[in-house]
């Protein structure tokens, strides 16, 4: 099995979670201003989240700096992207898509972002293996969006990763795009709904309970 080259590599792909981190919300997004609710403030919630996620590396990391990478699932960066600014971070050699074979990452850190699919945990469990197998010495973390699931958690014991990674979530579950417009961004639930997998349901109920 092989390790692909990316042409995202940087030698420097370091995050040291600076005070202007918000610097990475573009400035190309709806401004948010003009609402009866304050919408510019879930956005930047939801981009705080991202980064304390991150920043937490950061702060248990005892030998400097850490070297991260963010692998994401492609479907995500869309989303993920209307509160972070996707691109800096790409051109920042920080960003990577998540694919079938594992990229040559210059980093002690590998975080995922991806939804909880068995087909997505099955390929970051083929990464780490990969890793292991040329004695890479990485940690792992995955963040599932919006939200964790035992099936997930029970393929990474199974398979035998489950020592190596830490599991958490990211609750993007309700994106602002425009001054009127809210989304969860759930592709799958109307094929979901008609396979009687009610998930998605599950969803739109924990965000209406939500404060």
């Amino acid at each position: 099995m092989q390790i692909y080259q990316s042409e995202q590599i940087s030698a420097q792909n370091t995050y040291s979670n600076p005070d202007n981190q918000f610097d990475f919300v573009s400035s190309e997004y709806v401004s948010l201003n003009n609402t009866n609710i304050d919408l510019k403030l879930l956005r930047d919630n939801l981009a705080k989240e991202f980064f304390d996620l991150i920043s937490q590396i950061k702060e248990n990391n005892k030998n400097g700096v850490p070297k991260i990478a963010i692998v994401s699932d492609p479907s995500l960066i869309g989303p993920i992207g209307q509160v972070v600014n996707m691109k800096i971070l790409r051109e920042s050699g920080l960003l990577y898509s998540l694919k079938s074979d594992p990229v040559d990452i210059l980093a002690d850190h590998i975080i995922y972002f991806v939804r909880p699919e068995e087909k997505l945990v099955r390929i970051i469990t083929k990464h780490i293996k990969i890793y292991n197998l040329y004695e890479e010495c990485k940690s792992f973390y995955v963040y599932f969006v919006s939200r964790k699931n035992v099936l997930c958690e029970n393929i990474f014991k199974e398979e035998g990763v489950w020592q190596y990674i830490k599991v958490g979530e990211y609750n993007l579950d309700l994106i602002p795009t425009d001054n009127d417009i809210l989304t969860m961004e759930l592709p799958l639930s109307f094929d979901q709904f008609t396979e009687d997998n009610k998930s998605s349901l599950f969803d739109v109920a924990a965000l209406d309970l939500k404060d």
